[in-house]
């Protein structure tokens, strides 16, 4: 109600959002019936919503009060935000709630993130009233008389934050009386180093992180060591962004030098490689299987030309561009995804054939770019792996008439 008023005697234009949480035996709509009167009384736009939380968990078969209503309250404050075309939501966060934040983060262990409490600004969420501690808005209230109603469960320690607020700040000001302002500035440091923190590890990142074609992200693995707290944090610090955590971390700093060990988040998939970590989006590639009479789109992996033209004395080399003898294929050719027990002989290889799985052994590609290799087929028989090599069998010649010009366009 402070922050409403501060923001009316200021004459911001802005509008309140309730969200009726359907809590403590009906007082939340007592609550919701308070606000939205104060809003017809000072012609502010008002939106409300009702979501019982406490029905939901049960539907989901339990989790945390707190959170699922922090989450669904803050989806539908976006909802708004954009529906309606404000610029930022606006919450009351005060001194004293930065304060049981900064704590409540401190008693179940984190880092610096945790520690630097809430920003006062953060992408479209604003906190202006971050500055003011709880005795100096109760002062504000009763000097101007505002109106306002106490939520009852405030009171009720069996939630840790409110624990917290009536037992352990209390204990702490017997100790210091100074002990909120104090905080502030530990707090206010933590952030400063926060931010200095993160500026030197941009600064690292450049010369470690980079993407690779296919957009993946490549890091340098030699600037790891499991043995070495330091750049197993560096480590931690760089592939956190990707929803990794750091008992993770530990595993993969051990695993370094060992191929194709992969470690999962909740949205990507980090392989290990012998001198790079590989980060992408979880993506189950998808198989391929398509008949191809000219040129052809494979969506997800990229476009197959095929174009007849004359023999030439001298073919240019181009990436992921082949030749082969027209008048040994026959249409329509199969475009594939590879499979186990493939084989073909590479280009000027003399002798037997060779697994194409042995073929990517020894040119060293990862699990990924396995996954995503195509085969093209002439009567069951491979033609090229496109992007890597043909087979001898359909190699240029000098008995050669027509050519067909393949070529291959990756996304």
């Amino acid at each position: 109600m402070t922050l409403c008023e501060m923001m009316r005697i200021n004459q911001l234009n802005f509008a309140i959002g309730h969200f009726n949480h359907v809590t403590r035996n009906g007082e939340s709509d007592l609550d919701e019936i308070f606000v939205k009167n104060y809003a017809l009384q000072h012609g502010i736009p008002f939106y409300s919503t009702r979501v019982d939380i406490n029905n939901l968990m049960e539907m989901q078969g339990g989790g945390n009060f707190q959170n699922l209503a922090r989450t669904h309250r803050y989806q539908w404050l976006r909802e708004i935000l954009t529906k309606e075309n404000f610029q930022y939501i606006a919450t009351a966060h005060h001194h004293n709630d930065q304060i049981e934040t900064f704590l409540f983060h401190f008693s179940r262990g984190t880092g610096l993130d945790g520690l630097s409490g809430m920003a006062s600004k953060q992408d479209q969420i604003v906190r202006p009233m971050l500055i003011f501690t709880r005795s100096e808005i109760e002062t504000f209230v009763f000097e101007n008389k505002i109106d306002y109603r106490v939520d009852s469960s405030n009171s009720s320690n069996k939630y840790s934050r409110n624990y917290i607020r009536h037992g352990i700040i209390p204990s702490f000001k017997i100790l210091n009386e100074n002990f909120e302002s104090n905080a502030n500035t530990t707090i206010e440091n933590l952030r400063s180093t926060k931010i200095l923190y993160s500026f030197l590890l941009e600064e690292y990142a450049k010369e470690i992180v980079s993407i690779a074609d296919d957009g993946s992200i490549e890091l340098n693995a030699s600037y790891f060591d499991h043995s070495d707290r330091l750049k197993k944090q560096l480590c931690f610090e760089l592939i956190r962004p990707y929803g990794f955590n750091y008992t993770q971390v530990e595993q993969i700093t051990e695993s370094l030098g060992q191929r194709g060990n992969t470690f999962y988040s909740d949205e990507n998939v980090l392989l290990v490689e012998t001198n790079k970590l590989i980060i992408r989006k979880h993506s189950r590639t998808p198989k391929v299987l398509q008949e191809v009479d000219s040129n052809c789109q494979v969506p997800g992996f990229g476009q197959l030309k095929i174009t007849k033209i004359e023999p030439l004395k001298k073919y240019p080399k181009a990436q992921n561009i082949e030749y082969v003898d027209a008048d040994k294929i026959e249409f329509p050719l199969v475009l594939r995804s590879k499979q186990d027990g493939d084989r073909f002989k590479p280009l000027g290889m003399k002798g037997r054939t060779k697994k194409i799985k042995d073929f990517f052994t020894d040119l060293k590609l990862n699990k990924f770019e396995k996954e995503k290799a195509l085969v093209l087929l002439n009567q069951k028989q491979v033609v090229w792996i496109l992007g890597y090599r043909i087979s001898d069998k359909y190699k240029i010649t000098s008995k050669t008439k027509e050519v067909l010009q393949l070529e291959w366009i990756p996304e």
